[in-house]
């Protein structure tokens, strides 16, 4: 099973059971690719600007 881990995340995907569900797990794993970009730049951007700064000064 691949697992993923980082300092508060982990991911882990199990390997479908029978060939007939590898296409659905397949049409996931691309979505997921295609998300986890927006995500990350989603997250990077409230590190930049923690919650409840002023923006202001």
């Amino acid at each position: 099973m691949p697992v993923v881990t980082g300092a508060a995340s982990v991911v882990s995907l199990a390997v479908p059971e029978g060939p007939d569900e590898w296409p659905g797990c397949v049409a996931f794993l691309f979505r997921l690719r295609d998300a986890i970009g927006e995500l990350a730049e989603l997250l990077a951007s409230r590190v930049a600007v923690p919650e409840g700064s002023d923006c202001g000064g």
